[in-house]
């Protein structure tokens, strides 16, 4: 008799020590009733769908096992890459320089016109010289809308690439695009030369 009593302790044991484990194996199912065949539902990382079934000899709605949904594996965050520590480098200034860009008598009074200049980078550059009877004005020839170069036309300094147009005066805007007026060139007249400051 205590052997028998001894068979069953062990085996009450054994069931109450891999009854918990099992259970968390075990597939819970949905706790509603499927309102319809094929109807899908998620539930505890499982899809399951309503399919029938016999219990007690009787077609009834059911849940089936369900299926593992799949989890998207986990994309990996792009590496940020700090960049690497650049010397310092103190920029270079290139001071302003003094470029006579024509002869005094090149410019009549009341007169305006386009003169060609190398400017302190070395670069070949348009200035547009007017001359009204008591004041000398430089402008750069460059529109300030994209860049292009302005013409002397009639009606004022016209841009060809976006049709914008300046005062004949004072390179003022008269019609867009651009929006400031063309650049104003510090400039002078000594010794019958004209002098530019760029």
């Amino acid at each position: 008799m205590s052997q028998i009593r001894r068979r069953i302790f062990t085996l009450s044991l054994l069931i109450a020590i891999f009854q918990k484990p099992l259970a968390l194996f075990a597939v819970t199912k949905p706790k509603f009733q499927p309102k319809f065949v094929g109807q899908k539902v998620n539930f505890q990382g499982r899809v399951f769908t309503a399919v029938k079934g016999k219990v007690n000899g009787k077609m009834i709605l059911t849940w089936d096992s369900g299926k593992v949904l799949s989890t998207p594996a986990p994309t990996k965050s792009p590496e940020v890459i700090s960049p690497s520590p650049t010397p310092s480098v103190t920029p270079r200034i290139v001071e302003k320089i003094e470029i006579v860009i024509a002869q005094s008598n090149e410019l009549p009074s009341n007169s305006v016109k386009k003169f060609e200049g190398i400017n302190r980078y070395g670069y070949q550059k348009g200035y547009i010289v007017i001359r009204s009877e008591s004041n000398l004005i430089a402008l750069s020839d460059i529109c300030t809308h994209q860049g292009c170069k302005v013409n002397i036309e009639k009606e004022g300094f016209h841009c060809p690439c976006h049709n914008a147009l300046f005062d004949l005066k004072n390179g003022q805007v008269l019609r867009g695009p651009a929006a400031h007026p063309l650049e104003s060139i510090p400039v002078r007249e000594e010794s019958g030369k004209i002098i530019v400051t760029d």
